[in-house]
């Protein structure tokens, strides 16, 4: 057999709600941010200031003349990814969207996004889901299963509605 990562918990994969065994459950993470002031405050001051920088794809090398004709080269791909950004889960603005993100980080420690795709496979949108409905599964050896095995689980009052392979999910 292949070793371990780590010693994880007993019957990890069976179906258990996310977040069972942390300290704190999710509900009583969100609650706490929600009701206690000098949290929240820390938290929009910190949504606020990374909300306020400048985004932007640019094309990066380290050498400068290299650099410039990729640039030039990438200028129609870079357009594109600037308007997909615009809106990143095909509703929100960057801002609101990000804000978003930035709660459930700050907060629940949960990030989720799916990679919604079209029918042809390609990036339509990242939408969010809720950290907290979310349980990652784990192989034999205590990673995150490859494709095509799931490595996700949403559960939705108390029950598993649907599993996720790693390339449609980020969680973070």
């Amino acid at each position: 057999g292949q070793p371990r990562a780590y010693g994880y918990r007993t019957g990890w994969n069976v179906p258990s709600l996310p977040g069972e065994g942390r300290p704190l459950d999710f509900a009583t993470l969100r609650q706490l941010a929600d009701t206690y002031d000098l949290l929240r405050k820390a938290i929009e001051i910190r949504k606020d200031d990374l909300c306020s920088l400048r985004f932007d794809v640019v094309a990066r090398d380290p050498d400068r003349r290299r650099a410039r004709q990729i640039i030039k080269a990438q200028q129609a791909k870079t357009k594109t990814l600037r308007g997909s950004f615009a809106f990143p889960d095909r509703q929100h603005t960057w801002q609101t969207w990000l804000r978003r993100v930035l709660e459930d980080y700050f907060v629940i420690d949960a990030v989720t996004i799916w990679q919604w795709r079209t029918l042809g496979g390609k990036l339509h949108g990242l939408r969010l889901l809720d950290g907290a409905t979310i349980k990652p599964l784990l192989s034999v050896q205590g990673d995150t299963p490859a494709p095509p095995a799931p490595a996700f689980q949403q559960y939705l009052y108390g029950v598993a509605r649907d599993s996720f392979r790693a390339d449609e999910l980020i969680y973070a």
